[in-house]
């Protein structure tokens, strides 16, 4: 036994072998070649430039889209505001990669749908418009001018479509798929939302995202336990814009657009104050700037494993209901707020801006790029700080689908 310890000590003490040799400097130089943090695998997946067409001038992408079908997202919708106002909708069938032109009229907002064929556009400022073909093809309703404008769902147990609206019209609900259209009376005079969300096909709540002069006056939430016939008022004067319920519990989600996290397990009883993201610029500032970020875009998405929300800093990741959140890293882009990202499982597209200059007036006069990033977590190495850019700039040449690092 002594003779082979001695046997065992003088071979390791002998030098090693030259393959031995390589592979040590092979590893050591890794050290200085890679990063201490790996770069996150965003991929810009459409980009287009604007020219400041759209209602009020907005030339920002308003939302990202995708139906709810097995597997992983496919056939989804979004708006490039770089062209003419009866042009701008673009569909895909293979997650976002590829997008192609189909013809509306109109600033889309929101989606829904009620099977792969059947869904509705809401569109801002005028009426809804509907699909019976997936989206190829849109026809607008018989609803009253001011139809458009905010959110939109549609509920499959009292075959409710629901519309949020904006003050002037409330809140519009039609009961024959967008015929006809009667205002939702339980709202009152100039009650009116933004994001619906329902945690089974009765119960659901309506925020209120008060972009509008009200910014600071109450904004007053809703929710409904009967499928959307009847709506009660929950004194909550914190504008959301798009909040989450889980599916098959009794827990919403929601992102001030202060950036605080609200958050219920009671079905909209009660709700707690339970996490706070930076936000840095102030509040009520719209556009975020290359200096400071910006405001929360008050939309959260995801389900009861993975959550999700954006500030002007960047994307913020969830696995605990809301609770705490890590940093997913920056953009090269500015964000553009007031729109609908989305999220599924582990995938992620949210919407950017880029302004050409540093005045936010590029925003309207046509000097921005537009784009959409996407984010598989499966595919990505983890880290907690920053993008990394070889160059360290902003890295806002990178084209569409090449991989940002």
């Amino acid at each position: 036994m002594r003779k082979s310890v001695t046997t065992l000590l003088k071979r390791t003490a002998e030098p090693l072998h030259w393959r031995g040799s390589v592979l040590l400097a092979f590893f050591f130089a890794l050290q200085f070649l890679l990063p201490i943090n790996s770069p996150a695998q965003w991929q810009r997946i459409y980009a287009e430039a604007t020219n400041g067409v759209g209602i009020g001038g907005e030339t920002n992408i308003p939302c990202v889209y995708f139906l709810n079908l097995p597997g992983p997202p496919r056939i989804g919708f979004t708006y490039s505001g770089g062209h003419t106002f009866d042009d701008g909708l673009r569909k895909t069938t293979d997650g976002g990669f590829t997008w192609f032109k189909v013809p509306l009229l109109g600033v889309p907002m929101d989606f829904a749908f009620k099977d792969s064929l059947t869904g509705w556009v809401s569109r801002d400022l005028i009426p809804t418009a509907k699909t019976t073909d997936g989206g190829l093809s849109w026809t607008g309703n018989n609803g009253p001018e001011w139809v458009g404008g905010g959110g939109i769902y549609f509920d499959s147990l009292s075959d409710g479509l629901f519309t949020g609206n904006n003050p002037d019209s409330g809140c519009l609900f039609s009961w024959d798929e967008g015929e006809t259209w009667v205002r939702q009376k339980d709202f009152g005079s100039d009650g009116f939302g933004n994001g619906f969300a329902f945690v089974n096909n009765d119960s659901g709540i309506l925020t209120n995202d008060a972009r509008t002069s009200k910014l600071y006056d109450p904004t007053w939430w809703y929710r409904t336990t009967d499928a959307g016939h009847h709506w009660q008022t929950l004194y909550i004067d914190s504008p959301c814009y798009q909040p989450v319920g889980i599916w098959g519990t009794s827990t919403y989600v929601a992102c001030t657009i202060y950036g605080t996290i609200l958050r219920s397990t009671d079905n909209g009883d009660t709700w707690d104050s339970i996490a706070a993201l930076p936000v840095p610029n102030p509040i009520g500032k719209q556009w975020g700037s290359t200096a400071d970020g910006g405001p929360s875009s008050g939309c959260i998405e995801g389900d009861s494993a993975d959550l999700y929300t954006v500030t002007g800093d960047g994307c913020y990741h969830s696995t605990d209901l809301g609770m705490t959140w890590n940093f997913l890293c920056g953009q090269p882009s500015i964000y553009m707020l007031h729109g609908r990202f989305y999220a599924k499982d582990r995938r992620v597209y949210i919407q950017t801006i880029t302004m050409d200059s540093s005045s936010a007036q590029a925003i309207f006069d046509g000097s921005s790029t537009a784009s959409i990033w996407y984010l598989n977590l499966d595919s990505m190495q983890y880290f907690p700080t920053g993008i990394a850019l070889p160059s360290g700039a902003k890295g806002t040449t990178v084209i569409p689908g090449a991989s940002v690092t």
